[in-house]
């Protein structure tokens, strides 16, 4: 497992890498891109509005965004079902306000209902907010990212801590350790890219 996922990284990166790159080189003028009301209709607005530019047709132009969301609805399952279990966990331990509602788990098809109504209406309802107010939504999109990024910080801190204090076992202990050394380089990266990115989505924001 740790090998697939390792490889899973490397081609999203090696991927996500090359379109970006595509993307830098191909778009001309950035200011233009983003002036268009396209553009300013919502955070995928710029997306679509790069489509409408390359292709030059309406209809082609909404095959390839149809394509694109067709991608994205399995991990927005994905999401939400993992978000929904990570809910029913904290139910479960009464750390949320009626937790005795939200852990309810439905007999018949053993999932719990509540929690994934929950984490399917919330999303929806900030969705909303791009009808009133792009702004808000894209702090609040922002805000979430940031918390992500704490989250992963705050593991990478704490592994980095128990490398170099001995608090732990050591990782040649561990099943899947990566060494001493190794280890901490990867947890100071990890430390340094995330503060790094948690600046700049906050600066853009």
């Amino acid at each position: 497992m740790p090998t697939l996922l390792t490889w899973a990284c490397v081609v999203n990166f090696t991927l996500g890498l090359a379109t970006v790159l595509v993307i830098v080189f191909s778009v001309d003028d950035v200011d233009a891109l983003l002036s268009t009301p396209l553009s300013q209709s919502g955070p995928v607005g710029p997306v679509i509005q790069m489509f409408a530019t390359a292709i030059v047709s309406r209809p082609w132009t909404a095959a390839v965004s149809i394509m694109l969301i067709a991608t994205l609805i399995p991990c927005c399952i994905n999401s939400d079902t993992a978000a929904s279990r990570q809910l029913w966990a904290f139910a479960e331990d009464g750390a949320l306000p009626n937790s005795a509602w939200i852990q309810r788990v439905d007999e018949k098809n053993a999932v719990p209902s509540n929690a994934l109504m929950l984490t399917l209406i919330a999303p929806i309802g900030l969705s909303l907010l791009n009808l009133g107010s792009p702004i808000a939504l894209n702090a609040i999109i922002s805000l979430v990212i940031v918390n992500l990024m704490a989250s992963y910080l705050l593991v990478a801190s704490t592994s980095l801590y128990s490398r170099c204090t001995s608090a732990t076992k050591s990782p040649q202990e561990l099943i899947y350790g990566l060494g001493h050394r190794t280890g901490i380089a990867v947890d100071s990266f990890t430390i340094a890219f995330l503060t790094a990115s948690s600046v700049i989505v906050l600066s853009v924001s």
